[in-house]
């Protein structure tokens, strides 16, 4: 997967007030005072090319239809209306490939990871569905960062690589969310507070990101680092 081992998906129609249908799943919410959501399984987008598991000619459309983004609220937009047609059993999938990558890393360790992959996750979707609901993609303003498309360039290889549909889609999703965070919202690629191993974490000091692996990770493949607004910390 990425470089955490962890491919991430996450999404099905949500409700803040719905009491008329029983709630699969509930997902912790990433503002505070955020109403809590609730998950369904059924797609937001029923209609879209990638409401089932996908072929290769179903990923290179959608990173195609990414890629032709051309600003913040482009890509919001597009953002939005890919990851609307997962479902809830996307987001189990997902769940449960964490929880197996975490399964041998210490106890202590896992705690402190845990939670902040599931705000990752959880808490990109609620943001980009939020956002897009509330009307406010007009709000956005600027153009892209000129290393967007290389990141839809690593995406397409990435997805590519992988063996099964269901992978891809997978793959596609943890990258499609990566960059409603990395280039719409320039926040870091993984959420202030996560940690990493001898005690270190992202932080934001006066108001900028820090990551204390920043530098060292550039070389991974398929890595988010290169595309991370972060800039290495002290640590």
């Amino acid at each position: 997967m990425a470089e955490m081992g962890v491919t991430n998906p996450a999404a099905g129609v949500m409700a803040t007030n719905d009491r008329e249908r029983s709630p699969l799943i509930r997902a912790p919410c990433r503002g505070e005072g955020d109403p809590e959501l609730v998950y369904y399984a059924r797609p937001i987008n029923t209609d879209s090319s990638m409401g089932r598991y996908g072929s290769e000619d179903d990923f290179r459309a959608v990173c195609a239809r990414v890629r032709a983004a051309g600003t913040k609220a482009d890509l919001a937009a597009v953002l939005y209306r890919e990851i609307a047609c997962y479902s809830l059993y996307d987001l189990q999938d997902l769940r449960g490939m964490v929880e197996r990558d975490l399964a041998h890393v210490p106890d202590a360790y896992r705690l402190k990871l845990y939670p902040r992959i599931m705000e990752q996750i959880f808490g990109t979707h609620h943001a980009l569905v939020r956002l897009t609901r509330n009307g406010d993609l007009d709000r956005l303003h600027g153009s892209l960062d000129g290393r967007f498309r290389e990141f839809c360039d690593m995406v397409e290889r990435a997805c590519r690589a992988r063996t099964t549909a269901r992978q891809r889609r997978l793959e596609l999703l943890y990258f499609l969310l990566a960059a409603f965070n990395l280039f719409v919202l320039d926040l870091p690629g993984h959420p202030v507070g996560t940690p990493f191993p001898g005690g270190l974490e992202v932080e934001v000091r006066d108001g900028e990101y820090l990551c204390p692996i920043r530098e060292r990770a550039d070389d991974v493949e398929n890595a988010l680092c290169p595309y991370c607004p972060a800039k290495q910390s002290d640590g």
